[in-house]
């Protein structure tokens, strides 16, 4: 190899390549989940709101206040003596049937939902989900754009950004490593009837409650 184009490794780069480093603060396109390039835009692009870190911090203890004390303080279920996952009481039930976490599951629900909706299936309407809440800190940001466009394209639903070290935050709040992503889903048409149970009503509208508090506060 000829030694015109080794180069020693600290060596400054030729004028007008690229920095191996970026400076702080400069983001393009899809470097920041807060605005994700989008075809599907008028403007090529989607702004999703920051709340601040106060807002956040209110959101994360109404969080634990109102759904995750029905989950024994911990997302992942209890187990009994020999392994075996312990019997979820009726509002546990509910509660985890209408918060979904993490990128794969939400992302596999946006897609079967917005798929029922371009074939008009009648339950389209009640798997539309009611919030996605985002992590601003997952690296790469890629990892999670793909959401807000999903959310737009089911007719905006609403959606915002938690700030800081939120993924970490949010997962040791429910004993996870992590949360990049959590969704949360609108009763469905079965669970909502007029046959549930007081525990199951009082568990709908804990979840309803979050869910307003933070729609009202984007």
């Amino acid at each position: 190899m000829s030694t015109s184009i080794l180069r020693k490794r600290n060596s400054p780069l030729p004028q007008g390549t690229p920095s191996r480093k970026k400076a702080k603060g400069n983001t393009v396109d899809n470097e920041d989940i807060r605005c994700v390039a989008c075809p599907f835009s008028s403007d090529g692009s989607i702004v999703t709101p920051v709340v601040s870190e106060e807002l956040k911090e209110v959101l994360l203890s109404r969080f634990k206040e109102e759904l995750l004390t029905k989950l024994n303080g911990r997302w992942n279920r209890s187990r009994g003596s020999k392994g075996e996952e312990v019997q979820m009481s009726a509002s546990e039930a509910i509660i985890r049937s209408r918060v979904i976490l993490g990128v794969n599951q939400c992302t596999r629900l946006l897609e079967s939902t917005l798929k029922r909706k371009k074939e008009n299936k009648s339950d389209a309407e009640s798997l539309l989900p009611s919030l996605i809440i985002l992590a601003r800190d997952v690296r790469p940001a890629t990892i999670c754009s793909h959401i807000p466009i999903y959310a737009h394209l089911l007719n905006k639903v609403p959606i915002l950004v938690l700030p800081g070290k939120a993924s970490v935050e949010f997962g040791s709040l429910l004993g996870i490593k992590a949360i990049a992503a959590a969704m949360f889903l609108s009763p469905s048409k079965v669970s909502s009837s007029t046959n549930c149970s007081d525990e199951e009503l009082d568990a709908h509208n804990d979840v309803d409650s979050f869910i307003n508090f933070v729609v009202q506060n984007l």
